[in-house]
Protein backbone atom coordinates (compact mmCIF):
# COMPACT_ATOMS: atom_id res chain seq x y z
CA UNK A 1 0.00 0.00 0.00
CA UNK A 2 2.91 2.56 0.65
CA UNK A 3 4.35 1.87 -2.88
CA UNK A 4 1.25 2.69 -4.32
CA UNK A 5 1.19 6.22 -2.25
CA UNK A 6 4.60 6.47 -3.06
CA UNK A 7 3.60 6.14 -6.84
CA UNK A 8 1.46 8.52 -6.68
CA UNK A 9 3.34 11.33 -5.11
CA UNK A 10 6.01 10.67 -7.74
CA UNK A 11 3.07 11.25 -10.52
CA UNK A 12 1.99 14.09 -8.60
CA UNK A 13 5.65 15.59 -8.72
CA UNK A 14 6.26 14.84 -12.35
CA UNK A 15 2.84 16.39 -13.19
CA UNK A 16 3.76 19.54 -11.07
CA UNK A 17 7.31 19.51 -12.97
CA UNK A 18 5.43 19.30 -16.74
CA UNK A 19 2.85 21.99 -15.81
CA UNK A 20 5.95 24.46 -14.60
CA UNK A 21 8.29 23.35 -17.83
CA UNK A 22 4.83 24.38 -20.25
CA UNK A 23 5.03 27.47 -18.29
CA UNK A 24 8.29 28.45 -18.37
CA UNK A 25 8.27 28.07 -22.21
CA UNK A 26 5.21 30.05 -22.92
CA UNK A 27 6.20 33.11 -20.83
CA UNK A 28 10.07 32.66 -20.38
CA UNK A 29 12.61 35.64 -22.10
CA UNK A 30 13.44 32.62 -25.18
CA UNK A 31 9.43 31.66 -24.81
CA UNK A 32 6.64 31.60 -27.34
CA UNK A 33 5.75 34.74 -26.73
CA UNK A 34 9.13 36.03 -27.11
CA UNK A 35 9.21 34.28 -30.69
CA UNK A 36 5.78 35.84 -31.16
CA UNK A 37 7.41 39.12 -30.68
CA UNK A 38 10.40 37.89 -33.00
CA UNK A 39 8.85 37.40 -35.97
CA UNK A 40 6.71 40.84 -35.45
CA UNK A 41 9.99 42.39 -35.48
CA UNK A 42 11.25 40.25 -38.69
CA UNK A 43 8.66 41.56 -40.68
CA UNK A 44 9.45 45.29 -39.96
CA UNK A 45 12.86 44.56 -40.60
CA UNK A 46 12.06 43.21 -44.10
CA UNK A 47 10.10 45.86 -44.35
CA UNK A 48 12.62 48.33 -43.84
CA UNK A 49 15.40 46.79 -45.61
CA UNK A 50 12.76 46.46 -48.63
CA UNK A 51 12.83 50.56 -48.51
CA UNK A 52 16.77 51.02 -48.36
CA UNK A 53 16.92 48.30 -51.55
CA UNK A 54 15.10 50.30 -53.24
CA UNK A 55 16.85 53.69 -52.38
CA UNK A 56 20.02 51.67 -53.53
CA UNK A 57 18.56 51.19 -56.77
CA UNK A 58 17.64 54.82 -57.16
CA UNK A 59 20.83 55.61 -56.37
CA UNK A 60 22.62 53.56 -58.07
CA UNK A 61 20.52 54.13 -61.31
CA UNK A 62 21.98 58.18 -60.50
CA UNK A 63 25.24 56.92 -60.24
CA UNK A 64 24.99 55.00 -63.62
CA UNK A 65 23.50 58.26 -65.27
CA UNK A 66 25.99 60.59 -63.96
CA UNK A 67 28.93 57.57 -65.48
CA UNK A 68 27.85 57.74 -68.83
CA UNK A 69 25.01 60.71 -69.77
CA UNK A 70 26.38 64.15 -70.36
CA UNK A 71 22.87 65.83 -69.89
CA UNK A 72 22.84 64.29 -66.20
CA UNK A 73 26.17 65.47 -65.56
CA UNK A 74 24.74 68.92 -67.11
CA UNK A 75 21.84 69.05 -65.16
CA UNK A 76 23.66 68.49 -61.47
CA UNK A 77 26.08 70.76 -62.40
CA UNK A 78 23.48 73.85 -63.56
CA UNK A 79 20.80 72.73 -60.72
CA UNK A 80 23.55 71.78 -57.94
CA UNK A 81 26.72 73.86 -58.55
CA UNK A 82 25.47 76.73 -60.24
CA UNK A 83 27.31 76.39 -63.52
CA UNK A 84 26.37 77.80 -66.84
CA UNK A 85 27.80 77.15 -70.03
CA UNK A 86 30.04 80.35 -71.37
CA UNK A 87 28.13 82.89 -72.88
CA UNK A 88 25.01 82.31 -70.93
CA UNK A 89 23.88 84.36 -68.14
CA UNK A 90 21.92 82.96 -65.16
CA UNK A 91 19.05 84.12 -63.44
CA UNK A 92 18.56 83.34 -60.00
CA UNK A 93 14.90 84.44 -57.71
CA UNK A 94 15.70 84.77 -54.37
CA UNK A 95 13.01 84.67 -52.01
CA UNK A 96 12.47 86.68 -48.89
CA UNK A 97 13.27 84.83 -45.85
CA UNK A 98 10.84 87.41 -43.67
CA UNK A 99 8.91 90.24 -43.56
CA UNK A 100 10.72 93.53 -43.54
CA UNK A 101 8.72 94.69 -40.78
CA UNK A 102 9.65 91.75 -38.36
CA UNK A 103 13.76 92.49 -39.05
CA UNK A 104 15.30 93.50 -36.11
CA UNK A 105 16.68 97.31 -36.36
CA UNK A 106 19.61 98.76 -35.12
Amino acid sequence: MKKLSRIKKIILLSSVFFTLMVLVAIFSDSGILAVSKFKQDLVELKKENRAIKKKNAKMRKNIRALKFEPYAIEKVAREHLGLAKPGETVYRIVRKSQDPLSLPRK
